[in-house]
């Protein structure tokens, strides 16, 4: 539509100076022409001063854009300016408005100023400062590691005698020897216990006293207590402990 417009702005300009100079041409005298038969012609005269304008025809609009007029060629005619008179045109400028199509859009200007709130000012809480510890400069003491062992409990003090006494009693209790001391008619090879407690030492002194009295029973003959003539007879026995170290102990059990 714009480019329309334009197009019979321009149009429009150029037939308005063709117009003008044909009313000045109608408005200066005209000088007779002298033909050859001395007389001047009212028709030529006519001819030459007046111009039929041309037709002027609304330019057809389609789909709300104007297209540039049509002028027939043949309706305008060729005027022919007089060389004697100064033909002076003004041109028309006409100032178009601007299409409000094209025209930038200006958002709405607030009358009212945005109403702002203030903040409210609070007083600052005061706040105590918190104590600060010092730092530990010196490294913490540390405990010695234990280089000692535990402590455990001590181990059972073995009593040789007592057991060497224990096992001569069993030996009249149980089988009827008779106990004499420092006897060494016979024994048997040493017997190898080991014990780390009384306990255990008064069961193995008992064992030797028993295989000894079941070697001594296997000779034919041999008796432990025998009455002869009325009079009782006991095999005699003695017991001696060795110790061999690390719980280990020798047994001996003489018999006579």
């Amino acid at each position: 539509m714009r480019k329309g417009l334009i197009s019979f702005i321009i149009i429009l300009c150029m037939l308005i100076p063709l117009a003008a100079g044909c009313e000045n041409n109608a408005a200066a005298p005209t000088t007779p022409s002298v033909t050859g038969e001395g007389t001047t012609s009212p028709d030529k005269m006519d001819a030459q001063t007046t111009a039929t304008p041309p037709e002027f025809t609304e330019p057809d609009t389609e789909d709300g854009e104007m297209t540039e007029p049509q002028e027939a060629e043949s309706s305008i005619p060729t005027v022919t300016p007089d060389p004697t008179t100064p033909q002076t045109t003004t041109p028309v400028i006409q100032e178009t408005e601007p299409d409000a199509t094209d025209a930038p859009t200006e958002p709405p200007r607030e009358t009212n100023p945005p109403v702002t709130e203030e903040p409210e000012i609070t007083d600052p809480k005061p706040t105590a400062p918190k104590p600060t510890e010092p730092t530990p400069t010196n490294p913490p003491a540390t405990e010695p590691e234990p280089t000692d062992p535990p402590e455990t409990e001590p181990a059972e003090v073995i009593d040789l005698d007592a057991l060497v006494q224990y096992g001569l009693n069993y030996a009249a209790d149980t089988h009827g020897y008779r106990i004499y001391p420092g006897t060494r008619a016979g024994y048997y090879p040493a017997y190898t216990c080991v014990f780390d407690t009384m306990e255990e030492g008064r069961a193995a002194i008992r064992g030797c006293v028993d295989d000894t009295t079941r070697a001594l029973l296997a000779v034919p003959g041999f008796q432990i207590a025998v009455e002869i003539d009325g009079v009782m007879c006991r095999a005699r026995i003695d017991i001696v402990i060795t110790p061999k170290g690390n719980g280990t102990y020798w047994v001996n059990v003489y018999y006579g």
